[in-house]
């Protein structure tokens, strides 16, 4: 077992014992190859992969081609899935310095006070949203009750407007694409990713990319 917490941000935690991992690791690989050799058995299946900001999703999709949405993002708890996910993110090529990590993090939706910018301006998409601005109100009013007052905790309102602002951005976007008596499912988050089922097609595999 890992020793390493969340609390938002990753920690080290008491040592715990080895338990083993490995195996059943391998036994998890192995079910995802005999997936994938048998999906050349499966016709007619056409995949497409996309990548690019599921905010402005109609620039990637034609008008009425969509039968069905699958839509994950982020949790809204002050997690840094760039911290959390950037071994990978370096390994996959998606980032070779700081300021490639600096681009991403402003791509993201912002469910983290450090992804926040000053251009950032997924707010505006909320602002005569009365619940939403009376939720960033109370929270900045609690951050002063408690005396909070380090930089983070200063943008716990805004990220708050940020985040909000980023999901009605993109669900916006998505009545465009869709068709005629389509689907959407909204569940788990992470970070806002999409699978779009193309008009006669079945999707199979889907890998979206930060």
């Amino acid at each position: 077992m890992s020793n390493l917490r969340f609390g938002p941000e990753i920690g080290v935690g008491k040592k715990k014992e080895s338990a083993p991992v490995v195996a059943p690791w391998l036994s998890r690989i192995q079910a995802i190859a005999e997936d994938l050799e048998h999906l050349p058995e499966v016709n007619g299946t056409k995949t497409l992969v996309h990548r690019g900001d599921a905010r402005d999703v109609i620039e990637l999709l034609e008008p009425n081609s969509i039968d069905a949405v699958f839509t994950s993002p982020p949790y809204p708890n002050e997690k840094d899935y760039t911290r959390t996910t950037r071994l990978e993110t370096v390994l996959l090529g998606f980032v070779k310095d700081k300021t490639d990590l600096r681009a991403l993090k402003k791509s993201l939706v912002k469910s983290n006070t450090r992804s926040v910018y000053k251009a950032g301006d997924d707010d505006s998409w909320i602002e005569n949203h009365a619940e939403i601005q009376r939720i960033a109100g109370e929270i900045e009013e609690r951050r002063i009750e408690l005396g909070k007052t380090s930089d983070f905790e200063r943008l716990y309102h805004r990220v708050t407007k940020l985040y909000f602002g980023g999901m009605a951005r993109h669900l916006a976007a998505l009545p465009e694409g869709l068709a005629a008596g389509s689907t959407t499912r909204l569940w788990a988050p992470w970070k806002i990713q999409g699978v779009f089922a193309e008009q006669g097609s079945t999707v199979m595999s889907v890998c979206v990319t930060p």
